[in-house]
């Protein structure tokens, strides 16, 4: 359910106009399980998901090309 506007002032809530959002262990209940652990763009993140989004690509331009032809 996306977040609606104050009644009164006709805003939306902090949350929508901040840059940045901090989660902790256990804060997102059964949705835990999608928590980034690493810091976003830090060295440790690069190193696991740049590997990853390697992958990704390459799968992607396989299933392509063998989709074209």
């Amino acid at each position: 359910m996306p977040p609606t506007p104050d009644r009164k002032s006709g805003e939306l809530p902090k949350i929508c106009h901040q840059q940045t959002i901090t989660l902790h262990p256990g804060d997102l209940g059964h949705l835990d399980k999608f928590r980034q652990d690493l810091a976003y763009l830090s060295p440790s993140w690069r190193g696991t998901y740049s590997t990853i989004r390697a992958m990704t690509e390459g799968l992607t331009a396989v299933s392509r090309a063998t989709l074209s032809t």
